[in-house]
């Protein structure tokens, strides 16, 4: 009777929904096992959704998260010439001054640091605050790396703003142009960032012109079209000048009348 009542309740036991681990908890598990084992933590920390974690992340990547000898507890440490100052890593409240060995490094190899880079992206790209993903946008348009590239298509199929959706397919094609994409997405790309008529587009488009084939010849016509813009602006600008310019001096002629 008592091993069936056993048996009951190890069975109701294993039925129940396993919690997920809290930010906390996971920022604990950091410095144990091996790069893959951190690796599957870095994973369970980008997907809690926390916004704490990404300069947690970042401190991460970057070299600054360690872990206290004494305690055991996870610190940012940040160095200025011989000062080692110590701030929790979650709440970026400082914890005060360390020793240069009070602490060891939470170490993390390259292939950890592209994985912290595109959770970041993938984070910040679908954060809920729009000023955020619209900074992460433009960030991932003005670097065009072409890793960001799944992260910043999945933020495009879910986002729902149009300024915002906007940034993303301007940092869509701007990733697409330094990838090994086929000729039909640059050239598409290309057309895209035709329309922007900026310095950054005007940059990357003239990259793309460099190169050879049916991609250059786009790039090529996307930057007379960028040029053509850029003048017709400037003409513009140069016309409001003029007639503002012209206003003034007439009031003054009157003033002085």
């Amino acid at each position: 009777m008592l091993l069936l009542r056993a048996l009951i309740l190890l069975v109701s036991f294993m039925a129940l929904p396993v919690q997920a681990a809290t930010l906390e908890e996971l920022v604990a598990q950091l410095p144990e096992g091996k790069f893959d084992e951190r690796a599957e933590v870095i994973d369970k920390i980008a997907t809690t959704g926390d916004p704490r974690a990404v300069p947690l992340l970042e401190a991460l990547s970057e070299g600054e998260l360690q872990q206290m000898k004494k305690t055991d507890a996870i610190v940012r440490v940040v160095r200025e010439g011989k000062i080692f100052t110590a701030f929790d890593p979650l709440t970026g409240a400082e914890i005060g001054e360390i020793g240069r060995r009070d602490a060891r490094k939470i170490r993390v190899n390259n292939r950890l640091r592209r994985q912290i880079s595109n959770a970041v992206a993938v984070m910040t790209l679908q954060a809920p605050d729009r000023e955020v993903r619209l900074e992460a946008a433009a960030q991932a348009f003005k670097s065009g790396d072409p890793g960001k590239l799944p992260a910043l298509r999945a933020a495009l199929e879910l986002e729902e703003d149009a300024e915002v959706r906007s940034a993303f397919e301007d940092a869509v094609a701007a990733a697409t142009l330094g990838s090994d994409a086929g000729e039909a997405e640059k050239i598409a790309a290309l057309e895209l960032l035709a329309g922007r008529a900026d310095q950054q587009a005007l940059s990357l488009v003239t990259r793309a012109a460099e190169g050879e084939g049916a991609v250059a010849a786009a790039a090529q016509a996307a930057l007379e079209q960028i040029e053509n813009a850029r003048f017709a602006w400037g003409l513009a600008q140069n016309v409001w000048y003029g007639l503002s310019l012209g206003s003034v001096l007439m009031l003054a002629a009157i003033g002085l009348a």
